[in-house]
C-alpha cells in the first residue's frame, strides 16, 4: 500500500513564486509613482486653473491685476506700495478664491539637489511653501517693479495676455528643474500649461 504524499509547495516552487512576485512589484512600482506624479501635475493644474478664474473676476470687477507679493515672506521692492503690496496672493483674492487652491499636491518645500543646505535650515519647521508663504505659486512681481496693476491689466487687454505667464511652482515641483513638465504656469488668458523657468 502507498502512502499519500503530502500536498504542498517544495521550496523550489516558493522560491519561484516569490521571484515571480518580487519581479512584478519591481515592474509595477515605477508605473505608480508616475501615475501618482501625474495624478498631482494634473491636480495642480486644475487648482492653478482656479486660480486664474478668480483673477479674471479680480480683473473684472477692480480693472485691474490683484496686487500681491511674489511670496509673503519675500521683500517687496516696492517700498513706496510696502503697505499695499504686503499680502501673498491667495490673501489678495479670498474673495474669489479658497486659501487651499494655492497649495499645490506636489509642493514639498525646498527640493532637488539644487536646494542648498542653508536653503533648507532657513526654510525651518515647515513642510511645504504652502505653509511658509499661505501659496505654492509665484506671483510675478516684475510687472509690479515696472509696472502698476491697473497698467498691466491695460496692456494685457491691447496686446493679448495668452503669452504673458502670471504665476507658476515655485520649484519644480513636477520633474527635473528646467525640463519641460517641472513646472505649471498659469498665463493672463487663463490657460495653464508646462512652463520652464530658470528660478
Amino acid at each position: 500500500m502507498y502512502q499519500n504524499a503530502k500536498k504542498g509547495f517544495t521550496l523550489i516552487e516558493l522560491l519561484v513564486v516569490i521571484s515571480i512576485i518580487a519581479l512584478l512589484v519591481g515592474i509595477l512600482l515605477p508605473s505608480l509613482s508616475k501615475a501618482r506624479d501625474i495624478s498631482r501635475r494634473t491636480a495642480c493644474r486644475a487648482l492653478l486653473g482656479g486660480i486664474g478664474r478668480a483673477i479674471e473676476i479680480y480683473k473684472g470687477q477692480y480693472n485691474s491685476m490683484p496686487w500681491a507679493r511674489e511670496l509673503s515672506t519675500v521683500p517687496s521692492f516696492q517700498t513706496e506700495l510696502q503697505s499695499i503690496i504686503d499680502i501673498p496672493i491667495s490673501k489678495a483674492l479670498s474673495e474669489f478664491a479658497e486659501e487651499k487652491q494655492f497649495k499645490c499636491p506636489a509642493d514639498n518645500g525646498p527640493i532637488g539637489d539644487e536646494a542648498s543646505k542653508e536653503d533648507r535650515e532657513s526654510f525651518g519647521n515647515f513642510d511645504s511653501y504652502f505653509e511658509r508663504e499661505r501659496t505654492s505659486y509665484d506671483y510675478f512681481q516684475i510687472w509690479q517693479m515696472e509696472y502698476t496693476a491697473p497698467e498691466i491689466y491695460n496692456h494685457m487687454l491691447s496686446h493679448g495676455d495668452s503669452k504673458i505667464l502670471v504665476m507658476n511652482d515655485f520649484e519644480p515641483f513636477h520633474g527635473i528643474r528646467n525640463t519641460d513638465g517641472s513646472r505649471n504656469g498659469l498665463y493672463g488668458d487663463g490657460h495653464v500649461t508646462d512652463t520652464v523657468s530658470g528660478k
